[in-house]
């Protein structure tokens, strides 16, 4: 048998689920009047909750906190990133057009080992990259789901 008495937080956790706690736990609230007593009135207590009603307000909570939210702006931004981008696309598939027949030569000259071996390294390297902001992105989520 203990000799001290038991935490708050063992007597409360006795009191929600005594199946969860341990032997000792038990054994020393049937032994000791101090401790069964605390965890009869927590018991009443956590009843005594439990019976509350659930809170009603006279006004409409969502509405009122929705009107305080700042509206969303109208803004250009992804009008201006989609011409931007569109814009590198179109630079980089001229640049392609025109630096074709230098590009073909400057790949002429390595062994089709070592491209293959960059093309590998560069794609597992974007893996890596999207899959690591794609974490990053699901961790964000969860947390605005948590607010």
């Amino acid at each position: 048998m203990m000799t001290e008495h038991l935490s708050e937080e063992e007597i409360q956790q006795y009191a929600l689920d005594n199946t969860a706690c341990g032997e000792a736990v038990k054994v020393h609230v049937h032994a000791c009047p101090h401790c069964r007593q605390k965890v009869e009135n927590y018991q009443l207590l956590f009843m005594a909750i439990k019976a509350q009603p659930p809170a009603t307000f006279d006004f409409d909570l969502a509405e009122s906190v929705l009107e305080k939210l700042p509206q969303p702006r109208k803004s250009l931004g992804n009008v201006l990133v989609s011409f931007i981008l569109g814009l590198a696309i179109l630079g980089m598939g001229c640049l392609l057009y025109f630096f074709r027949g230098q590009l073909a030569s400057l790949f002429s000259g390595i062994a089709s080992l070592t491209i293959y071996l960059i093309l590998i390294a560069s794609l597992a390297i974007f893996g890596f990259l999207c899959i690591d902001k794609y974490m990053r992105f699901v961790k964000q989520t969860k947390k605005l789901n948590y607010y």
